[in-house]
């Protein structure tokens, strides 16, 4: 088996791990399943390739779905944390690239002096300076609220937190009850 082979199989194993999360697999059986998975992937690719091996395999959500049959009501941490962490890449680059095409066309318009302040259109939450003298200066001052917000939205969402409130126990833990 190659060493591309062994990355395939790791990243499936990763996709396969994060479904599984996704659809409430607990830890101690999570470790179970991705061994098997990757035992399996392994020989199968031995006999006949990393593609064939893949695509006889089928989707990994639905094997991570037919892991966990019954559902339980418990809030998903790590799908959370994922959303939150997209939302932060999104909004610090989205926030970044806007800000710099601002700055950039305050200097375009402009003179051997500038000193400017003001925003972008589409971030009203950034202060953007900009002086051109002898050097040249470029100041932002963003609310972190404009990004922590996003944030902790998408991290409630993602995560389904508001399984908490509803009080009703996962049918696992209704089953260990009895």
């Amino acid at each position: 088996m190659s060493a591309l082979d062994w990355i395939r199989i790791r990243r499936t194993m990763l996709a396969y791990d994060y479904w599984m999360d996704v659809e409430g697999v607990s830890g101690r059986g999570r470790k179970q399943l991705r061994a098997e998975l990757v035992c399996n992937l392994t020989d199968a690719t031995a006999a006949v390739g990393f593609p064939a091996a893949r695509r006889s395999l089928g989707s990994v959500r639905a094997l991570a779905a037919a892991a966990a049959p019954d559902r339980d009501s418990r809030p998903r941490w790590v799908v959370g944390t994922y959303a939150a962490i997209v939302v932060f890449a999104i909004a610090a680059f989205a926030t970044l690239g806007m800000t710099t095409a601002w700055a950039d066309g305050v200097l375009a318009a402009g003179g051997s002096t500038i000193d400017v302040t003001g925003h972008p259109v589409f971030l009203p939450w950034a202060q953007i300076t900009v002086h051109k003298g002898e050097h040249l200066q470029i100041l932002a001052a963003i609310n972190p609220l404009s990004i922590l917000l996003p944030m902790l939205l998408a991290f409630v969402l993602g995560s389904r937190i508001w399984r908490l409130a509803t009080g009703q126990p996962s049918p696992a833990h209704a089953a260990r009850a009895r």
